[in-house]
């Protein structure tokens, strides 16, 4: 896409890579899917599945903050989002620490798709936190209480 085109209102479509026995998914956008398809045919060494997630118009900032929120869905899902450099090196994305107020309001209109879920703990994360606090908690009460 030329520079100037990605100031301009397209329709864009966001897609998901997956990648089934290691539980990963690189989450991208374009306007051209087939095209898209083929060139992570040549770049990526492992087979893949490629999944739609979305369609919208806007710019490329715009859908970018799309995939931030597709990540984000992404993990919350059992998956876990990677990025890929322009040298090619594969990275584990951290989605969280890049989620701003208007990422998790776009989060929050995504769905991931059911058949793709991974069942993981029945709980919450919160109260999985609330947990491991009121553990480490008991055991400096414990450690207090007891003498050396």
């Amino acid at each position: 896409m030329e520079r100037a085109q990605r100031h301009h209102k397209h329709t864009r479509h966001l897609y998901g890579l997956l990648w089934h026995p290691t539980r990963q998914c690189y989450i991208g956008q374009t306007v051209d899917m087939e095209r898209r398809r083929k060139e992570h045919a040549r770049a990526w060494s492992n087979p893949f599945e490629m999944i739609h997630l979305e369609t919208m118009e806007g710019t490329q900032l715009d859908a970018e903050d799309h995939e931030y929120a597709w990540r984000f869905r992404c993990s919350e899902s059992g998956w876990v989002p990677l990025g890929k450099t322009r040298e090619g090196k594969v990275f584990v994305i951290q989605p969280r620490k890049r989620m701003t107020p208007a990422r998790h309001a776009i989060a929050q209109r995504c769905r991931w798709p059911k058949r793709y879920r991974i069942n993981r703990a029945a709980l919450p994360w919160w109260f999985q936190w609330m947990f491991w606090q009121g553990a480490a908690l008991a055991g400096v009460v414990l450690t207090l209480r007891l003498p050396l």
